[in-house]
């Protein structure tokens, strides 16, 4: 399947955010998305899974799956909407072939089938997480309440993704999101390959930075720049995995289907920031011919279960003294957005003001978004 990117970068931290979205494939009664892992798998017992889910109203009645040609225990998670096993015991390098049957309200059948290799210096199981991994956890679970979502879940092998690719960087002293075969520490070119090859399966978000301070620092510079936000708003249980090699730093985020229309700052969020300084590149700004300081960005993303395009109808700043002037950026006049409009106040926010922000859109299928609401900004 194909897959799409976006990438950005800070120009003064050099961080860059990448999207690679597993397209969804759309049959009469379900979505399936690509199954893994596939290619080459550095852990001995990896999560083989199929995200599969039925659509108008159908029910899953029976599933299977097969390990080359041997049927195993696997299960239909509800929460994860996927096929899922894990092998009880560690697999031998070698080739492996997966068969996967799933069926709705005995009627729908799809089938899948997908291959991996387990290398030689395979994993024989993952490192827990260490305290700077546990410490951005922490930091990035912060904003996701605050914006009133479910805390991500630490997985280990986006972990060891984030941290193999922090690890590539610094031993080549090279920077973004792409591994060349034959440098010191390499994974996987790109980011799908690395996640994979840790036993990850679906899309992946990535961001890659030099961290200024502290993981928790790294994670604030990160959300506070509206391209890098989107992955950190997405709505239902989202996977996460963070590594650092000294500055270099990396966050893989897995991507849910849950659908939401989800804004940044949230309704009634109080203590938001007045300004920022616009640094990120390409730059939001740049479309307007405009720099910072400009007022906070206000973010608002629609997620489903493919990325689809949204639309801007309308969109306003109300403030004490009434209509605030903003830029308005969304896919038609931002190439890096598609799923999302961002809005940014043209001087800073003043501060301990409660705003209004009011969005109506669509999405290029039809379907309508619309949302009102307040945030107040910070006491400086």
């Amino acid at each position: 399947m194909e897959t799409r990117s976006t990438r950005v970068a800070f120009r003064s931290s050099v961080c860059v955010a990448l999207l690679l979205a597993v397209a969804l494939a759309v049959a009469g009664g379900y979505s399936a998305a690509r199954p893994g892992p596939q290619g080459t798998v550095l852990v001995k017992q990896p999560v083989l899974q199929w995200r599969i889910t039925p659509t108008g109203g159908l029910k899953i009645t029976d599933c299977s799956m097969t390990l080359n040609g041997e049927k195993v225990d696997a299960t239909y998670s509800v929460e994860v909407g996927a096929l899922l096993y894990r092998p009880t015991q560690p697999l031998p390098a070698g080739d492996y072939s997966v068969e996967c049957t799933v069926q709705f309200d005995n009627k729908w059948k799809p089938q899948q089938k997908w291959s991996f290799t387990v290398s030689k210096d395979a994993l024989d199981s993952l490192p827990p997480p260490d305290d700077k991994q546990n410490e951005g956890l922490r930091a990035a679970n912060g904003y996701r309440r605050a914006l009133g979502l479910p805390d991500l879940q630490m997985e280990g092998s986006l972990c060891a993704s984030a941290q193999a690719h922090a690890h590539f960087l610094k031993s080549n002293h090279v920077f973004g999101h792409f591994e060349k075969e034959g440098m010191a520490n390499f994974v996987g070119v790109k980011p799908i390959d690395r996640v994979e090859s840790f036993g990850h399966a679906g899309g992946v978000w990535e961001d890659v930075a030099m961290m200024r301070n502290t993981p928790s620092g790294f994670v604030d510079q990160l959300f506070n720049a509206p391209y890098h936000r989107l992955p950190y708003m997405q709505p239902g249980a989202v996977p996460f995995g963070m590594g650092c090699d000294g500055r270099f730093s990396c966050i893989d985020f897995g991507m849910t289907t849950t659908e939401g229309f989800i804004t940044s700052p949230a309704t009634n969020q109080v203590g938001i920031p007045t300004s920022w300084d616009g640094i990120e590149l390409p730059s939001p700004l740049s479309v307007h011919g405009a720099t910072g300081p400009v007022g906070y960005p206000i973010v608002c993303a629609y997620y489903a279960e493919s990325i689809e395009t949204v639309l801007v109808d309308s969109a306003s700043l109300t403030g004490p003294a009434g209509d605030v002037p903003l830029w308005v950026n969304s896919s038609a006049n931002d190439p890096e957005l598609t799923n999302a409009i961002v809005l940014m106040a043209k001087s800073p926010l003043q501060p301990g003001v409660s705003y209004e922000v009011s969005v109506t859109a669509h999405t290029e299928a039809g379907k309508k978004l619309s949302k009102t609401w307040r945030f107040t900004t910070a006491v400086q």
